[in-house]
């Protein structure tokens, strides 16, 4: 396009040149003292650079239908003081539902659902190169709302100036990002309210990633954030442990409410029980360890007391001098007394 413009140029240059040229020699003809040949043959060659003039415009003329009309990008020529739509290709009449003539007898705000001041406004903006993309909402013939990515620029058509706009239907892309982002407010909410600890670590203990209720865990001794890149090792009661539950995992590849003990402020010390999964490179290799810390120190607790209460009764029952006996309900004796 650029070297018909430079060709459309210089041929009328060179035709304006002629045509004053050949304008003085009728003026002046005395003067100068040209024949009549050399007249004819200046004027001649005008008609040749007319002619050629001509064919570059329809060269040009050419060349902008196939980038405008026969273009299946949804296109449009806007007049940006009025907003009215000069002009539309194929894919715009196949994209809104209207024939190119109804589509040019429209304005864009008909189209937009942004209000007529709102518009105006953005065809301001156009206009003066202060933005060249946009983000609107645009009707279709049949009602529908789609939401359309616009890149318009200004281009000049002898005096007058329009835009030139390209409309992307995203909608569907609109639709998938909403989803996600709802899918991912949804389980952030859930990663922030469980009570169990979400965590990644490295095989040698460094915390990679951690939930927010870790905070609670350790009950308020250390922060999300000043634990991620921190070693869990400090956190283990013994180093056993550590080592124990790496084993563990490392044969089997999972372990399910594996049981140790963590140290907390002040030193005291919770129960935890942890179910991990050990997460593979493409290579093959242990990259990273996954899962779930759970606080089960009421549990704990419960099971030592049961424990303690369970010890004290069989000392009881076993002394008494009676004949006593405690039966499961199929039958089965589970305590006695020695005198039974």
């Amino acid at each position: 396009m650029k070297d018909h413009k430079s060709n459309d140029k210089i041929l009328r240059q060179k035709a304006e040149m002629t045509l004053k040229e050949t304008s003085n020699l009728k003026l002046k003809k005395e003067q100068v003292k040209l024949s009549d040949a050399e007249v004819f043959e200046l004027q001649q060659e005008l008609e040749v650079h007319k002619i050629q003039l001509e064919l570059a415009k329809r060269q040009n003329e050419d060349l902008n239908y196939t980038l405008f009309h026969a273009n299946h990008s949804v296109m449009l020529l806007i007049d940006p003081k009025t907003g009215e739509i000069k002009d539309a290709n194929l894919a715009a009449s196949n994209f809104y539902g209207w024939s190119k003539d109804e589509l040019c007898h429209k304005n864009i705000a008909d189209i937009n659902t942004l209000s007529k001041a709102e518009v105006k406004l953005e065809l301001k903006k156009a206009t003066k190169e202060e933005r060249t993309h946009f983000n609107f909402k645009h009707k279709l013939a049949n009602l529908e709302i789609r939401d359309v990515e616009v890149y318009s620029s200004t281009v000049q058509f002898g005096n007058t100036t329009l835009l030139y706009s390209i409309v992307h239907d995203i909608t569907e892309r609109k639709i998938t990002e909403e989803k996600l982002i709802e899918s991912e407010k949804k389980y952030r909410n859930i990663y922030e309210s469980v009570i169990d600890v979400y965590y990644e670590a490295t095989l040698e203990g460094i915390i990679l990633e951690v939930s927010p209720s870790v905070e609670i865990l350790l009950e308020g001794e250390h922060t999300r954030e000043g634990l991620i890149g921190s070693s869990l090792l400090g956190f283990y009661s013994s180093a056993s442990d550590r080592d124990s539950f790496i084993k563990e995992l490392t044969k089997k590849g999972s372990v399910t409410d594996y049981e140790f003990t963590f140290k907390i402020a002040n030193g005291s010390e919770i129960y935890i029980a942890v179910s991990s999964t050990l997460k593979y490179d493409k290579n093959g290799n242990p990259e990273k360890i996954t899962g779930i810390l759970r606080n089960i120190t009421e549990r704990k607790k419960a099971e030592i007391i049961l424990k303690q209460s369970n010890k004290k009764w069989e000392a009881i029952i076993a002394s008494s001098p009676y004949g006593i006996g405690i039966m499961s309900l199929d039958g089965k004796l589970l305590l006695a007394s020695n005198k039974l």
